[in-house]
């Protein structure tokens, strides 16, 4: 009796396994998954530990103070004394994706507040239109927005960044990024054909050549499948083959964007600039103006754990060996005309040892400093 109970307890724990297989069976036609197609499949959320609370409660002051002020002006770093200035967080689709990223572990209030800044923001600089904060040449207090240094800047500092800064790829990860973490979808399905349009250029080029570029083919691929275009999404996958597999060769993408984005003229062959993760520096098309624009997201830091896990921790170690305690805010440099180190040195730095060498909570907090912003 008891022999019989086991064997009709196994048999409907197996009928009940295959029912259930059963419901998740896709039943569309069969396909081969593409070899890196997983990447294109959104990794989980993370969850806030005990050993992270007190680095989101230190989140929810930064992004209030920064919603508080409004729409933010690009900030000026000076390169030496007496130079024209470099300019960092001069796009909107920089702006948006931190916002987007930051959404998800922030308290409810917040989160609507937040979501309204990004609304405000993309309307007012729709980042598929839209490259840069105009204007591109002029003087500081042309600038629209709340200046973020904690420094009065010289009103009559002039700057030229002519022609300024082309949309770029990245900006369909960030436009899939906010509207998957907002639940929102309705500016990439009002303005789809233009987010494709920015994909077929980039496609028409033949191929991907750097990180930034790749979390565009990414972002293009998840907006195409959630609003069920599934021969773009094809398309993107294809395509995005074809770009993983060339991202594992981490340093030919280095030595193409050493060679699209080197370092103002005083340190171009000194080695201690970033550009890994840049899709822009000024310097090569207007040596007047340094304007810089980073894209790095934890999608890439999860392909590269797994393919290029040593090459870039090499560069990560390199970038601290020529700029020694380069995690600190404003660290001076022994060498050149510098005061102190601009902050895609520090910012590349760290995503490498957060997202690709996995280091622990606690040792990335000892390389958060005093913001200089």
């Amino acid at each position: 009796m008891i022999n019989n109970m086991k064997k009709w307890l196994l048999w409907q724990s197996i009928v009940l396994g295959c029912l259930l297989t059963l419901l998740m069976v896709d039943f569309s036609p069969i396909q081969a998954q593409a070899v890196y197609e997983n990447y294109i499949i959104p990794p989980e959320k993370v969850e806030i530990v005990d050993a992270t609370k007190d680095i989101q409660q230190e989140l929810e002051i930064k992004i209030t103070e920064m919603v508080s002020l409004g729409h933010l002006a690009p900030t000026l770093y000076f390169i030496g004394l007496g130079a024209e200035p470099g300019f960092f967080y001069v796009t909107p689709n920089e702006t948006i994706y931190t916002l987007s990223a930051a959404y998800p572990y922030l308290s409810g209030n917040l989160k609507t507040k937040v979501k309204s800044y990004i609304d405000t923001e993309i309307k007012d600089y729709p980042p598929h239109k839209q490259g840069f904060y105009p204007p591109n040449t002029g003087k500081v207090s042309d600038l629209i927005g709340a200046r973020r240094e904690f420094y009065t800047v010289n009103p009559n500092q002039s700057f030229n960044f002519w022609p300024g800064i082309s949309v770029h790829p990245s900006v369909l990860y960030t436009m899939w990024l906010y509207s998957y973490n907002t639940g929102d979808w309705s500016y990439v399905t009002t303005n789809y054909t233009s987010l494709k349009s920015i994909y077929t250029t980039l496609k028409s080029k033949g191929n991907v050549a750097s990180y930034p570029e790749l979390a565009g083919v990414i972002g293009f691929a998840r907006i195409a499948k959630q609003l069920n275009n599934t021969s773009d999404y094809s398309d993107a996958v294809a395509f995005a083959e074809n770009g993983f597999a060339a991202g594992i060769n981490f340093n030919k993408f280095l030595t193409t964007a050493k060679t699209n984005y080197p370092g103002p003229i005083h340190n171009a062959t000194q080695g201690y600039t970033a550009p890994i993760f840049l899709y822009n520096r000024g310097y090569k098309a207007n040596p007047s103006a340094l304007v810089n624009a980073m894209h790095f997201n934890r999608d890439i830091g999860i392909f590269l754990k797994d393919k290029a896990s040593a090459d870039a921790s090499t560069y990560a170690t390199q970038i601290n060996k020529d700029v020694p305690l380069c995690w600190l805010t404003g660290v001076a440099m022994s060498h050149g005309e510098n005061a102190y180190t601009t902050p895609e040195i520090s910012w590349t730095f760290f995503m490498i040892h957060a997202y690709i060498m996995g280091d622990t909570a606690q040792q990335l907090k000892s390389y958060l400093d005093v913001p200089d912003r």
